[in-house]
């Protein structure tokens, strides 16, 4: 094999690996009712891991729903609640959110970084399971990836 020939598969390898991560997750039968019967923790915010203090003592931003259309979590400031509306075939979308007012900035950006989770979460438009994670979606786009959180439940729905 040349190294020309070498460089084109090493290149269409790498192709491929990019695209595989850019496969939105398929919705299956059954799917909704594990995402319903979890608490998530984010581990994702639009491919950037949340903002963590050097002690780990900060909790971890999640997301929870209960069967009667409402979702509350931790926002990493604040808790909050709303509404949803999802459909076993993947979509789904957040009604108006509210949120406790209370401010910390302690790590920086964690105010920032919480103003981006309520945006992101006010442009979804689907969800999909993948590897064990939730991952909400924009048109295509993965905007937000969580975990089950080992601890359940965590945020109690209003």
């Amino acid at each position: 094999m040349n190294l020309t020939t070498t460089l084109c598969v090493a290149a269409s390898c790498i192709a491929c690996l990019c695209l595989a991560g850019c496969v939105s997750p398929q919705v299956k039968d059954g799917d909704w009712d594990i995402v319903a019967s979890s608490t998530w923790n984010l581990t994702r915010l639009d491919g950037k891991a949340p903002i963590t203090s050097p002690e780990g003592k900060l909790q971890p931003l999640s997301l929870e729903f209960s069967n009667d259309g409402r979702a509350a979590g931790f926002a990493g400031v604040n808790r909050y609640f709303g509404s949803y509306e999802a459909t076993p075939q993947g979509a789904l979308r957040f009604g108006a959110l509210g949120a406790t007012r209370m401010y910390s900035d302690n790590p920086p950006g964690l105010m920032n970084q919480e103003q981006a989770f309520f945006d992101a979460l006010g442009a979804i438009d689907s969800y999909g399971l993948q590897d064990d994670h939730l991952v909400l979606m924009s048109e295509g786009k993965k905007l937000l990836l969580f975990e089950p959180s080992p601890e359940q439940p965590t945020a109690t729905p209003e």
